[in-house]
């Protein structure tokens, strides 16, 4: 093709032709350099085809080779060794502190009698009337001390478990001398039969309404309503009766 090529352009040349004969040589040369370009890119395409074949082959009796060595065939009959977590957790053994209201407490008596603990204490206790002999006694343990003084009308009894001697109670009376002058002016029928009464009450509730006050929840045993009592914790710790503790 390049040697047709070369003799249809030497007819061309000449007097009264397209070309002369430096034209020509450029125009050879043109042609050339062009098949030189399009010759390198197949020059370089089979040779990176047959480096790319080589190195697939290599790789294939490499790997045929490694197959027919190991009998697996590739699989490894040791066991994976299990992973042991060696962590220990800690167990939480704290208790979870009460958080319970105080005052939603209530406790529930059945008798307003003295049982024969508290028998033995009212009997020091209307001797030496020592206060101590009260510290631990719980709110209704008091409420019954009261009750039964008063169904024995022992009446100085009465006036050492009331509360006094502190400025945030009232307590009308100096001394038991003024409490016993208005007590000898007579107490009223529906007083002692209240006294009396009261033994037959099956049903008390103790509500606690903060650390230093309860009632105590009753029917009025004449008149059958709804009674509170309260009693409050002195500056000592010790339960007594507010005067006029009935609401």
């Amino acid at each position: 093709m390049k040697k047709r090529l070369k003799q249809e352009i030497d007819g061309m040349i000449g007097e009264g032709k397209l070309f002369d004969e430096n034209q020509k040589n450029r125009i050879f040369r043109k042609i050339q350099v062009q098949n030189t370009v399009s010759t390198k890119p197949k020059r370089f395409s089979l040779v990176a085809m047959g480096i790319t074949m080589a190195v697939a082959s290599i790789f294939v009796v490499l790997l045929l080779s490694q197959i027919s060595l190991d009998p697996n065939n590739g699989s490894s009959s040791t066991p994976e060794k299990p992973m042991i977590n060696d962590e220990t957790k800690e167990v939480d053994n704290t208790e979870e502190p009460d958080t319970s209201d105080e005052s939603s407490k209530v406790e529930t008596y059945d008798s307003v009698a003295l049982p024969d603990h508290l028998y033995k204490i009212y009997t020091q206790y209307s001797q030496t009337h020592d206060d101590g002999l009260l510290v631990g006694l719980k709110p209704f343990d008091i409420f019954r001390l009261y009750h039964h003084a008063r169904i024995q009308s022992d009446n100085r009894t009465v006036f050492e478990l009331y509360y006094k001697g502190e400025e945030h109670q009232f307590f009308p009376y100096e001394s038991f001398e003024e409490y016993e002058a208005d007590i000898a002016k007579g107490i009223s029928e529906n007083e002692e039969n209240y006294n009396q009464k009261i033994m037959t009450v099956t049903h008390f509730e103790v509500k606690v309404l903060s650390d230093e006050e309860v009632i105590v929840n009753y029917v009025d045993p004449i008149k059958e309503y709804p009674l509170s009592f309260r009693l409050v914790k002195n500056s000592k710790g010790i339960w007594k009766v507010p005067f006029m503790p009935i609401q």
